[in-house]
């Protein structure tokens, strides 16, 4: 899974869109930027599908961090 999530667009946007705090509006964590590149360890990971189940990969960071993250997208972008 870690190799597939290098070179995958819909993952690469994800993490572009919401792994940054200033795109997010509420946190119960710490809230530092989550990278794709800092993905050591992926516990589990859903590829949704468009107008279907939401995308969502919990995992661990490089610096220790555990994270979870998810989004979802219909034809007209993601939400």
């Amino acid at each position: 899974m870690l190799e597939r999530l290098k070179n995958d667009y819909d993952w690469d946007y994800i993490f572009y869109e919401y792994g940054y705090p200033s795109k997010v509006e509420s946190a119960i964590c710490d809230t530092s930027t989550i990278k794709k590149e800092d993905v050591i360890e992926i516990f589990e990971a859903d590829d949704g599908m468009n107008d279907g189940p939401s995308w969502m990969m919990a995992g661990k960071l490089k610096d220790g961090r555990c994270f979870y993250i998810e989004a979802s997208c219909d034809y007209t972008g993601w939400g």
